[in-house]
């Protein structure tokens, strides 16, 4: 299903982001950033208090819970639960983890692999990269999988012989920090990671395994929202999305998995200050909700119209419509999701007086990181905005980067720890993006 999804949206080519928000207060930003905020993870035992001091009411918060960071007091730190001023209280510096990243992992099944494992430090498993020492790893992973391992072993934890199904039984590991490094010629990275130890107190359940198919879990579903330009010059691409989304579709029921795909579809124009003509800044035609339902969706975007008036310049504020499709749709019941973008303009970037969000590619594409959302942009080249083609085009592909996380053959990680440590881990690394170009559509 997945594939089918990634080849169908391969064969129609788009992107995404999310929509705008006040609020009264704003978090620290991360140094030598201008729109990135300070995070934090909260460690096992933390709590948050009304001040910052330990004589007020406090209460216990839940190990590895994402904070934003709101001010810091001597050893205090003033955290909320989003970067829209939702103050939760004080916590004391030590009791959380600096996440600056906004990153975790999740672990491959290891019925094809071998299982990882998880070094006490960065300079054991540095030697190891540097040596280029594959027998030296295969002895060290023997003695560890055949618990033979030794007091002075750098190994402290194994990611369990059975696969544990991140979807069924959620886990948390975040990456604190990386650093790029070369296994022999391929390039690579070492991952800084935080874990919460399991309590030995605790007794660990177990089920019963059975042969029998389980009919009774959740179908992959699969959620795509388009974000498209409604502006004067995408008068004649609207039609054509709409013919493109219905071959989609019947692609799909002939596949027999209508059910498991749902369209929605936000339109954007620009600053409705600026020029009052354009009526709106964005605009949701259709939620994931509704558009499960083809005939309800294209009921509802037929009535999609290109604006009549023009806009200032060749940008538009594509930022807007995918804040806006990240931000106001439901994402929860989807574990595909998709944002693509169709365009013919350029996005007004954080510097861009007339941009409504303040943000850049780059702060834009980490909204969609933390909501697991991947972005795809179909810029349509057209003759009109040929001299900003070149800008455009370097914007839409950093706002549609991926960096895919790979896990190497002979891969280090764990799920479990004997302590509230970070450890390092290797993985090999590719990264693409989701744009694509059409010349003189």
């Amino acid at each position: 299903m997945k594939i089918m999804i990634k080849l169908l949206l391969l064969g129609l080519i788009i992107e995404m982001i999310p929509g705008l928000h006040a609020a009264s207060e704003v978090p620290l930003l991360m140094e030598s950033k201008k729109t990135l905020y300070q995070r934090v993870l909260s460690v096992p035992d933390a709590r948050i208090y009304e001040s910052p001091d330990q004589s007020g009411n406090s209460a216990e918060v839940r190990p590895f819970s994402v904070w934003y960071v709101y001010a810091r007091q001597d050893d205090w730190i003033r955290v909320g639960h989003d970067s829209f001023g939702s103050i939760a209280g004080w916590m004391q510096g030590d009791q959380a983890i600096v996440w600056n990243q906004a990153l975790t992992i999740s672990f491959k099944d290891p019925q094809d692999i071998q299982r990882v494992m998880l070094f006490s430090s960065k300079q054991a498993l540095q030697d190891l990269v540097n040596e280029y020492d594959t027998a030296a790893y295969q002895e060290l992973y023997q003695s560890v999988v055949e618990d033979e391992a030794g007091a002075d072993s750098p190994i402290i934890a194994i990611q369990p012989e059975a696969h544990v199904d991140i979807r069924e039984n959620f886990y948390l590991v975040p990456i604190k920090q990386h650093e790029d490094v070369y296994l022999g010629n391929e390039q690579a990275r070492l991952l800084e990671i935080a874990s919460v130890p399991l309590e030995d107190s605790k007794p660990v359940e177990t089920e019963t395994v059975s042969d029998e198919p389980d009919t009774s879990s959740k179908s992959y579903r699969s959620g795509i929202h388009f974000v498209i330009d409604s502006t004067f010059s995408m008068g004649p691409y609207i039609d054509r999305t709409r013919k493109v989304v219905d071959r989609v579709y019947s692609a799909i029921a002939k596949q027999g998995l209508s059910q498991q795909v749902s369209f929605g579809l936000t339109a954007y124009r620009d600053n409705i200050e600026e020029v009052p003509a354009l009526e709106y800044l964005t605009r949701q035609y259709v939620s994931l909700e509704q558009g499960a339902d083809i005939e309800q969706f294209f009921n509802r975007v037929n009535s999609l119209d290109a604006s009549e008036a023009s806009s200032r310049d060749f940008r538009e504020d594509a930022y807007a419509g995918v804040k806006s499709a990240i931000e106001n749709t439901d994402w929860t019941d989807f574990d595909a999701r998709y944002v693509v973008l169709i365009t013919d303009a350029g996005p007004r970037e954080s510097d861009d007086l007339l941009s409504a969000t303040g943000l850049s590619a780059q702060a834009l594409r980490q909204l969609a990181y933390d909501k697991g959302i991947s972005i795809w942009v179909l810029h349509l080249r057209t003759p009109l905005a040929a001299a900003n083609h070149e800008n455009t085009e370097a914007l839409y592909k950093e706002l549609s980067f991926i960096l895919a996380l790979v896990i190497f053959t002979t891969a280090l990680v764990s799920v479990r720890s004997t302590n509230s440590v970070v450890y390092w881990k290797f993985w090999r690394i590719r990264s693409r993006n989701r744009y694509w170009r059409r010349p003189r559509v």
